[in-house]
This record gives structure tokens, C-alpha cells and sequence, in this order.
């Protein structure tokens, strides 16, 4: 089964931290017994849990727990891994791909095995691998178009497990995101689940709203959270309600500078227009700031975001308009 009980029960070895981190968000983890005894290493997280568990419909956490250790020793990220394991098994369910185009590797829900055997192949670029190592977008390109009713990729990158259709805010962010669909360049979801910024987003929010004030959300998260990745920053630790006047704190603390809050949304905002621009030379267009056609189209038919769908169009308009960019997407 899959739970955080579980392992924390059966299989948890100790905290990981980061160099010092104080939280220890990661997790090593060991498999005692069964076909997969032995493997240890830092245990799977949540997109990993999601991707090659609840997305492949396996309910097994330790072959959960053998796939992620054979990502992190090959060098794959298993969002992408396993979002292409999902498309190719599809694939094969609708005749798309055949057991010859495998070469025998038969995909099918909630069966570890294929899936173990596939991922040494990717990394290796042998037989099916080969061609799964280009991603789902090159895959669905040499399909017809029936695979573009249910790829799933925002500029050639495969999307995390974080459903859109239950934060339409995610939707404009993984639409514009500059390296794909990316739930690290802002992170709204947090606001939908309540968190709050005193002095920045400290509103209370409507996760299903839309419109002009998702784009301005987008836009203020994407600008603050790209401040991060320069300044060497864990994304985490938003939550614990910093906002962009505290990280300018730490930054004049370890410079000697003078910023504020303002200062540092403003370099965030440079450094986004700047990877926009060059996504533009490189020939990214509006046509490319969409979704997969399933989260446009289908609704989830229970839960909370039942029925939901994102109105991209009015958030792309708005959040373009807001951006200074012309009506193409060009800064």
C-alpha cells in the first residue's frame, strides 16, 4: 500500500537534510524483504510517489521505492520518467504503440515490472527506451493525431502532479512558465491551500477565481520565486510565510546591500522577461502558452474540484496585459 504510515513503519531509515537545512524534508528509506530487498537510498517523494504510484495505478511503495532509487542512480527526473511510462501505456492500451514496438515490454496498469524494466532503457536509449528518452511530446509526434487528445506536456515538458483543474492558478503557470509546465516557478497552489504572506498575499483566496487576479497572483510568485534560484533559496520556505521583504533582509545581511521588497520583485521580474525573451528568439509563441487537451476539456468527476474546468484565455490575456508584453506574448 501507499501511505506515509507505511513507510514510516516498514521501510523509514532517517531524516536527509540538506546542507544546513533544519527541517530534513527527505526522507532515507530502506526495503527489508520481498523481490526488492536491499535497495536504500533517499526515499520517494511526492511527485515520485504520484507519478509512478497513483499516476500507473501501482499501489505497491516499495517497487515505488525501486524505481525512484533507479531514477536517482541513472540521473532521471521521475516526474518526466514516469509521465512518459503513463503516455507510452496508453499508448499501447489504444493500439497507438504494439508489443513489436516495445519489443515485447508490456505496459499495463498497476504492474511494476514492465515499468522497472523500461527505466534502464530509457537512461540507456536501447529499444523502447530510445525512443521514450525524447519525451512524450516527440513521442506523440510520430503517432497521428489521436495522441494529442491525450499527451500531456506544456512545451515539450511533462507536467508534475499538482491538477490545474483544482487551482486554476496552476493552469497560467504552467502555461507560462519559461521551461514548461513547472510547478517551482510560482507555486500558487500554496495560496490556494490557505497559506498567507502578511505584507504580500495575504488575502484569502479562491482557488477556482480566474481571471485578472490569478494573473496577477502568477505573475507576483513567478517574479518572487525566481529570486530563489539565483539566491540559492529552498522553495519551501514559503510556507513558512516569508515574503519578499524578508528574503531582501537576508540578502542585505549576507551583501551589505540595501533593498527592499520592491528591489527584489523587480529583479525577479528581469530575470523572468529575460528567459522569456529568449524562449521568443528561440521561436516560443502564444500557440505554445497552453495546456495538455485533457485539462482544458475534461472535468474531474468527483472531489472537490468537481467539474472544474481552467478558463485559460481570460487569465492569458489579462496576465500578458499586466506583464507589459504584446498581445503575441513578446516582452
Amino acid at each position: 500500500m501507499i501511505s506515509g504510515q507505511y513507510i514510516h513503519e516498514n521501510i523509514w531509515v532517517k531524516h536527509m537534510y540538506c546542507f544546513a537545512c533544519t527541517i530534513g524534508c527527505g526522507k532515507q528509506v530502506e526495503i527489508k524483504e520481498g523481490p526488492y530487498a536491499g535497495v536504500r537510498g533517499e526515499g520517494p517523494k511526492y511527485e515520485t510517489i504520484s507519478g509512478f504510484g497513483s499516476n500507473l495505478l501501482i499501489d505497491d511503495i516499495n517497487a515505488v521505492v525501486k524505481m525512484n532509487d533507479l531514477c536517482n542512480r541513472l540521473g532521471l527526473d521521475t516526474i518526466t520518467t514516469s509521465g512518459v511510462i503513463a503516455f507510452a501505456t496508453e499508448a499501447l492500451e489504444r493500439g497507438l504503440l504494439t508489443l513489436e514496438d516495445t519489443e515485447g515490454i508490456n505496459l499495463a496498469w498497476g504492474d511494476p515490472e514492465p515499468v522497472i524494466a523500461l527505466i534502464p532503457l530509457i537512461a540507456q536509449r536501447k529499444g523502447l527506451g530510445d525512443l521514450l528518452s525524447q519525451g512524450s511530446r516527440a513521442v506523440a509526434q510520430t503517432m497521428g493525431p489521436e495522441a494529442q487528445s491525450f499527451v500531456m506536456h506544456v512545451k515539450g515538458q511533462e507536467p508534475p502532479y499538482h491538477d490545474p483543474r483544482a487551482f486554476v492558478d496552476m493552469a497560467l503557470s504552467y502555461a507560462t512558465a519559461n521551461r514548461g509546465a513547472c510547478h517551482l516557478e510560482s507555486g500558487t497552489y500554496y495560496a490556494g491551500y490557505g497559506y498567507k504572506w502578511p505584507g504580500f498575499h495575504a488575502e484569502d483566496r479562491d482557488r477556482f477565481e480566474g481571471g485578472e487576479t490569478s494573473a496577477q497572483l502568477v505573475i507576483d510568485f513567478q517574479d518572487y520565486l525566481g529570486t530563489y534560484n539565483p539566491l540559492g533559496l529552498c522553495k519551501f520556505i514559503i510556507k513558512s510565510q516569508l515574503g519578499p521583504a524578508e528574503i531582501a533582509e537576508l540578502v542585505n545581511a549576507a551583501t551589505g546591500w540595501h533593498w527592499d521588497g520592491d528591489d527584489l520583485m523587480a529583479v525577479g521580474r528581469r530575470l523572468f522577461n529575460l528567459k522569456r525573451s529568449i524562449n521568443v528568439a528561440l521561436g516560443i509563441t502564444r500557440a505554445d502558452d497552453t495546456l495538455p487537451e485533457r485539462w482544458l476539456t475534461l472535468a474531474r468527476p468527483s472531489g472537490s474540484a468537481a467539474g472544474v474546468l481552467p478558463d485559460l484565455e481570460p487569465m492569458l490575456q489579462a496576465y500578458y496585459k499586466i506583464r507589459g508584453w504584446d498581445s503575441e506574448g513578446r516582452p
